[in-house]
């Protein structure tokens, strides 16, 4: 967006700073390195130092000329190291600026893990037994919730004091309310379009019509429909059969009594979609009572239209 003016400050710098008071010599650790003398600032007691003159510094090594005496004010400015701040500083009556802590809290390191306190105890990171390491959720000193990880390598979400309510298994999917078996692991949802094409097993046309479908897949649970609506079907016969699914169809052949049309198959008493095991098709047919299955083919010719839907799943 426009504006008038200066760049909005999107962050401000501060330089670091080390107390030395307390330490004696001539030789001091500092906490950052630097390059040369002229990064940094050297105070005793309060008075600055001259770079080259009065100290010298290679990295992290700083040596002074003269001996430091322990009772001495000393401390460093690192002018070479501007740190980037995310908080705007805090105007104060004197007309100087404060950098205010972003986050104050304390924490506390224990056997069990840290506990950060700010107002009571709001978040703590604890093994809560053995085999678990979780991330306590606490509103008013009361438990409300934990996130963390088991022994398994699993991800786990409880609500309340201990109630599982969804975990991600370490080898893939989602199970809910405690449940752990991987048979029960949702591992797939996804919904969509796809391109149902027509097809006839004894001739068919130079151009494959196509018509529209959705379908829905639920872990291995796959649910589809087609239709082929005001098309010519001239040039087809023989079995009416429908491919391009989206997935492929499992070990299981599916016979489902959701086919229809209207004029553009010949069938008899019941029509009947069948999807072959380890195919990507449905095909249509007839089923009579006391009769073996038979083929419903084509009624080809203008303005023909068929529907379908079937499920079937993908092992």
């Amino acid at each position: 967006m426009p504006y008038i003016g200066n760049v909005p400050a999107e962050a401000y710098s501060q330089v670091s700073y080390q107390d030395l008071t307390g330490g004696s010599g001539t030789s001091f650790t500092l906490d950052y390195p630097a390059g040369s003398a002229g990064e940094i600032e050297v105070f005793v007691n309060n008075v600055r130092q001259e770079p080259t003159v009065a100290y010298t510094v290679n990295g992290t090594a700083l040596t002074m000329t003269g001996s430091v005496a322990a009772t001495d004010d000393f401390y460093i400015v690192f002018q070479g190291k501007a740190e980037k701040s995310g908080t705007i500083p805090e105007k104060q009556t004197d007309g100087t600026y404060v950098f205010p802590n972003a986050v104050d809290v304390t924490g506390t390191v224990t056997s069990d893990g840290l506990t950060a306190d700010a107002s009571g105890t709001p978040a703590s990171f604890n093994r809560t037994d053995g085999n678990a390491a979780l991330l306590e959720l606490k509103t008013s000193g009361s438990v409300r919730g934990y996130i963390g990880a088991d022994a398994t390598g699993s991800t786990v979400f409880y609500s309340g004091a201990a109630a599982e309510r969804l975990r991600i298994l370490s080898s893939g999917g989602i199970t809910f309310n405690g449940d752990t078996a991987t048979a029960n692991a949702l591992n797939d949802y996804e919904f969509g379009s796809w391109n149902p094409r027509l097809r006839g097993d004894v001739a068919e046309p130079g151009t494959l019509l196509i018509g529209y479908g959705r379908y829905v897949k639920v872990g291995d649970f796959v649910y589809l429909d087609f239709a082929f609506e005001n098309m010519n079907t001239t040039g087809y016969s023989g079995q009416v059969q429908v491919d391009q699914f989206p997935f492929t169809v499992g070990s299981t052949t599916r016979r489902v009594a959701v086919g229809s049309s209207f004029n553009a198959i010949t069938w008899t008493d019941q029509l009947i979609l069948e999807v072959p095991a380890g195919n990507t098709k449905c095909v249509f047919n007839n089923a009579r009572s006391g009769n073996a299955w038979n083929a419903a083919n084509h009624s080809a010719g203008a303005t023909r239209y068929i529907w379908g839907s079937v499920s079937y799943t993908v092992t």
